[in-house]
């Protein structure tokens, strides 16, 4: 039987997302090598924008060096769960990922971050697999907007 469209769509949404988890278990294991290895070292360009950074990563040598420094400022995340989320790939080789994510954040200095986590992600395939080549993290802040 001959796949369909909506078949291939959805292997490619599976395998988008199992890209994504797989880096985010970069974060409890601490592994730099894979944290590194899940972004595509041939890209012309990667953007990386972790939400407790000012400025954004651009290489994947800062990737490492940030990745490296984990362990320094970050504990773990728990009672994490999916709020949200939107996958769109776009012929076969482009992925675009919004995720809005409800957690905990632990730090090594024992504060605890709480609260809603909005991430997006670009992905490109490469050799048969998705790595990824934009990550923008932030959270809800809370400001007074002008009454209408």
């Amino acid at each position: 039987m001959a796949s369909t469209s909506t078949e291939h769509v959805e292997t490619d949404e599976r395998d988008v997302l199992g890209a994504i988890r797989a880096f985010i278990r970069t974060f409890e294991s601490f592994d730099v090598d894979a944290m590194v290895a899940a972004w595509d070292d041939k890209a012309e360009q990667i953007v990386y924008q972790p939400e407790e950074r000012a400025v954004p990563m651009f290489s994947i040598a800062e990737v490492r060096e940030y990745a490296s420094t984990l362990p320094t400022f970050f504990v773990k995340a728990t009672d994490v769960s999916m709020i949200d989320k939107k996958v769109l790939v776009v012929g076969g080789a482009t992925a675009h990922v919004y995720l809005r994510l409800s957690c905990d954040i632990e730090l090594t200095s024992g504060r605890h971050i709480n609260g809603q986590l909005r991430q997006s992600f670009m992905l490109t395939k490469r050799d048969g697999a998705w790595r990824l080549v934009h990550y923008h993290e932030s959270r809800q802040s809370d400001f007074d907007l002008p009454a209408d």
